[in-house]
């Protein structure tokens, strides 16, 4: 990749640069099936090694295979344990850029000890606030680095949000959780739908004493 000044050059046509990929990975078989679909595939992105269907999944298995019985592993089975580190340690390094990144947003959003107020007629309580402590938070609830960056658009998903139920807190899966949510407050969780990029999300929201509520963590639609 060569870095260029954009005033220098015509951008390029996105949907010109689509179609010449989808033209360079076609190539239909007797049988009726792509055989360069396997190439239409983005592992920074999907954030897996090896597309579904890559011939190398099954090799994985049988490598699994072997270490367990104790046998030695082939080359191909080296390789590829290797490049699933490699991207394994590449996937950890972008998602602790990615929170540092989105961290220092709210650290510049949200002044130190104060909130960022957000008010929704769906909301039960009719406000969630939002701490710096609440980005960590979520950040900490989301594994994939693209998913993350949701948090930046906080505002415009909360705009959204339409009420689904309420539930009490769990006081036999952990005491010594429940005891922290008791201490800061928490009588129990709301739970928000809502879209982000076209996709469906859902809010875990705790619902504090003092009358207003704060979001805990998001889960994604598949």
């Amino acid at each position: 990749m060569v870095e260029v000044n954009k005033e220098r050059y015509e951008a390029s046509n996105s949907d010109e640069a689509i179609q010449a990929g989808n033209a360079a990975t076609t190539a239909v078989g007797k049988d009726g099936n792509n055989t360069l679909a396997i190439f239409r595939f983005n592992p920074g992105k999907q954030q897996v090694i090896f597309p579904p269907k890559h011939p190398y999944k099954g090799d994985l298995s049988k490598c699994n295979t072997q270490l367990a019985a104790g046998g030695n592993q082939s080359e191909k089975c080296a390789v590829a344990a290797e490049l699933a580190k490699q991207l394994k340690e590449n996937i950890n390094l972008d998602r602790k850029k990615a929170d540092a990144a989105i961290k220092e947003w709210g650290n510049n959003k949200i002044k130190k000890g104060l909130f960022w107020s957000i008010k929704n007629k769906e909301f039960t309580t009719g406000e969630v606030r939002i701490t710096r402590s609440n980005i960590d938070n979520l950040l900490a609830h989301i594994g994939k680095t693209n998913n993350k960056f949701i948090v930046k658009d906080i505002e415009n998903v909360l705009a959204k949000a339409k009420y689904k139920s309420s539930a009490e807190i769990d006081k036999n899966k952990s005491s010594k959780n429940y005891g922290k949510k008791i201490a800061r407050g928490v009588e129990r969780y709301n739970y928000y739908t809502s879209k982000w990029n076209e996709r469906k999300v859902i809010i875990n929201m705790e619902v504090i004493k003092l009358g207003y509520e704060q979001p805990y963590s998001i889960t994604f639609d598949k």
